[in-house]
């Protein structure tokens, strides 16, 4: 101790380089333990969220430490659509998802990024937010049926989003390689759709009037049309019945979770999958194998 005295009195810059040396040491093992606490908790489950304010709760997680124009749209009024602006949803969704196909050539790809864009927007354009919450006055309220679609592009923070978008990424590559471009479509939108209209007729049933966002009906479908895949064709399906499985258990564990909406996702997904997903038989006697699912229309 006196010989690291003296070498600090006679070399001050050594004292201080080995004092440096242990604050960064220190930094990088909670740079680490944050990591991986962050990595964990993001890979979690996929989130269908209801919040309890028609305006989102924001938080200091928001790009750019949150600031926008939240104060503006916190101060005014609802934004309002006349009925025929509502129907204008519609075909400039389908507009953007063809774009979207066109730059990316795969759906998972491009409903990430239309997922994150939407998002941005939330941010810097609450006024796209507003008008797309999923409430209890939806198909009621003039101008209020594009809801059903616009909810699940849109996400309460950056953590929800990330996992929702992280659970899109894992289950949707395998499930667009199997069912093909047109029918993975088909199967997550109507996932989605049949999610927002579950969760809309509990809060008719309930009388609560608990706003909904979120991407993970359409992800919960595809879960389940993958289960529905893999069981029918002999594959091994216990660690995707598993996944999704132990996601409904996680969600009903959880506050702030719109589990009507899960369970609406997920049976969506398994009966799309049951009647358009692909059903491989063997023809010619066993020597080729032909696509046959129980409803061809409209995909043949």
């Amino acid at each position: 101790e006196s010989l690291r005295n003296s070498c600090a009195g006679f070399c001050p810059r050594l004292a201080v380089t080995e004092h440096s040396v242990l604050i960064q040491q220190k930094a990088g093992c909670w740079r680490a333990v944050g990591l991986t606490v962050g990595l964990a908790t993001m890979a979690l489950r996929p989130t269908r969220r209801p919040v309890r304010q028609t305006q989102m709760s924001r938080g200091s997680y928001e790009p750019f430490g949150g600031v926008y124009a939240r104060d503006y749209a916190m101060g005014r009024s609802s934004a309002q659509l006349r009925p025929q602006q509502s129907w204008l949803c519609f075909p400039c969704f389908c507009v953007a998802l063809a774009i979207a196909w066109r730059v990316f050539h795969k759906w998972t790809d491009a409903l990430i990024v239309l997922n994150v864009v939407s998002f941005l927007a939330q941010c810097y354009f609450p006024v796209w937010e507003d008008l797309g919450i999923l409430t209890a006055d939806t198909l009621r309220a003039p101008a209020s049926s594009h809801r059903l679609v616009v909810s699940s592009f849109l996400h309460s923070s950056w953590y929800h989003l990330a996992t929702n978008m992280y659970s899109l990424w894992y289950s949707g590559r395998p499930a667009e390689y199997a069912f093909g471009p047109g029918r993975f479509l088909f199967v997550y939108l109507v996932s989605a759709g049949v999610c927002a209209f579950s969760s809309l007729l509990v809060k008719w049933r309930s009388r609560r009037n608990f706003p909904s966002v979120g991407a993970s009906g359409g992800v919960f479908g595809l879960m389940a049309a993958m289960a529905i895949f893999r069981f029918r064709h002999g594959l091994p399906c216990a660690e995707v019945w598993l996944l999704l499985l132990l996601n409904l258990l996680v969600g009903f564990t959880s506050q702030g979770t719109d589990h009507a909406g899960h369970l609406g996702g997920a049976v969506a997904g398994a009966m799309a999958c049951y009647l358009w997903g692909p059903r491989y038989v063997y023809s010619i006697g066993g020597l080729l194998v032909r696509d046959a699912p129980l409803v061809t229309w409209p995909f043949v």
